[in-house]
């Protein structure tokens, strides 16, 4: 347009009332001016019910990890053997000058370090626990306790991060949990424990790390009918501009937050409206959620499947988002009138996603989808195996789209009737071309009560 902005990227939190937060009521505004608008999801998770940004009208970014750091190598000698190797993420972006051998310790009573420890507790290297207080707490108890240097071993799944060390008392790096875990079977009790922490950095890529929703990254649900976030992008050990000031010394530093994911979904979005200028906003965001890949991405702990809670429709794939068969559009009007204080219904809207939190019996949605192929295609609805007390229907199960003829609606049913009352249900619905890419929409479903029969006799 002609104030030359595509794309607004918000790496500050907020809250979840976007129809009277005048943050995402500007949101609305650039939207309606067809600017794209990626905004964080907020570091205040993992509890439910903390995601930020929650308008329908822009783009919630959980963050997750990646599977690159750039780190030191930690080898442990202890009584029966040694474990070389151990990936390890410097406290600050400053290389060690020297090799670091010495004992190392974990005292189980002092695994978070974040109260006075005994002095002489440590003699050397200090092996402790990510949690409970900042990173600076726990390097001045451990120092004022004798210790040389300090291991943090992550409390998250995942690669372990910079911890962004304010005060330099002692040196420290993190290791992974699944390192530490194994660190502290291995040299717990063991007086002749040592390990070395080397001073050289290199790159270390471990595909294990991806893909696994942060701890601090904020959680739906939206007390809206909204499936918040939208989705997730990296957001650990992000490579950022740091200096404040001219002449700082430091000019780059790897940052974690919400605030690192957004930034990639703007970019995202950003590469999709030079892809295809003529999709509205709303059709980029579509395109992008429902090519999101969801398979991949794990809870923080590194091994429990993320559910849309946590990662919205999955990991944003721009690659497969580039391919898009399927987009999905809705007016500014019908987003303002979705005001639920004003009576309005946000899970009506053609989003794509389905959600409900008051199913009683059976709920029903309906979807417009357009095709953006040249091709003439046909499109099978594929429902993956249901959980026991949740049937979906969609009419149609079959159609076609042509050019002449791009739209279809899609009217999609949920039967909850045989699941006990409260029960939570996340499901997808799939769309798939005879040529093409699939499309997915998430499914989110609360069977509810039915409301009292009231004897008025």
């Amino acid at each position: 347009g002609v104030d030359m902005v595509d794309v607004i990227n918000y790496s500050i939190s907020g809250g979840d009332d976007p129809w009277n937060d005048s943050v995402d009521q500007a949101f609305l505004d650039a939207t309606i001016a067809g600017i794209f608008v990626s905004a964080s999801a907020g570091n205040t998770g993992p509890g439910l019910g903390t995601v930020a940004h929650t308008g329908p009208w822009n783009t919630s970014t959980a963050a997750s990890t990646h599977s690159r750091i750039y780190g030191n190598l930690v080898d442990v000698t202890y009584a029966t053997g040694t474990v070389t190797g151990i990936p390890s993420a410097p406290g600050a972006l400053v290389e060690l000058t020297a090799d670091i051998t010495a004992p190392i310790k974990y005292d189980p009573a002092y695994q978070y370090a974040c109260t006075a420890i005994p002095a002489g507790t440590y003699t050397g290297i200090a092996l402790v626990q990510r949690g409970g207080c900042t990173f600076d707490i726990k390097m001045t108890n451990v120092a004022n306790a004798g210790a040389t240097a300090m291991i943090v071993f992550n409390n998250a799944g995942g690669p372990p991060t910079v911890m962004g060390f304010t005060l330099t008392t002692i040196p420290g790096v993190m290791i992974s949990l699944e390192d530490g875990l194994e660190l502290v079977s291995l040299i717990t009790g063991d007086a002749t424990a040592t390990a070395t922490i080397s001073a050289t950095t290199s790159l270390i890529i471990n595909a294990a790390w991806e893909d696994i929703i942060a701890g601090f990254s904020a959680r739906g649900p939206s007390q809206h009918e909204l499936l918040k976030p939208d989705y997730t992008a990296p957001g650990v050990n992000i490579l950022a501009a740091v200096a404040a000031l001219p002449g700082d010394v430091v000019q780059y530093g790897f940052y974690q937050g919400t605030s690192m994911s957004s930034p990639h979904s703007a970019g995202a979005a950003a590469l999709m409206m030079a892809l295809q200028p003529e999709w509205t906003v709303v059709e980029v965001r579509s395109a992008m959620s429902t090519t999101a890949d969801p398979a991949a991405v794990l809870d923080s702990d590194g091994a429990t499947p993320a559910d849309p809670f946590d990662m919205g429709s999955g990991r944003l794939d721009l690659a497969w988002a580039g391919k898009a068969s399927l987009v999905m559009d809705e007016t500014m009007a019908d987003f303002v009138a979705a005001n639920p204080a004003l009576g309005g219904e946000p899970r009506d809207l053609n989003m794509p996603y389905l959600v409900n939190y008051d199913c009683i019996g059976t709920c029903t949605w309906t979807r417009t989808v357009s095709s953006v192929l040249l091709e003439n295609t046909t499109w099978d609805v594929v429902i993956p195996a249901l959980p026991a007390g949740l049937v979906l229907t969609v009419t149609p199960m079959t159609f076609e789209l042509t050019q002449g003829n791009p739209n279809q609606i899609l009217t999609i049913t949920a039967d909850v009737v045989g699941a006990p009352i409260d029960t939570l249900f996340f499901h997808e619905i799939q769309l798939v071309p005879d040529v093409g890419t699939p499309t997915r929409l998430p499914v989110v479903v609360v069977a509810s009560a039915p409301p009292p029969v009231i004897d008025v006799n």
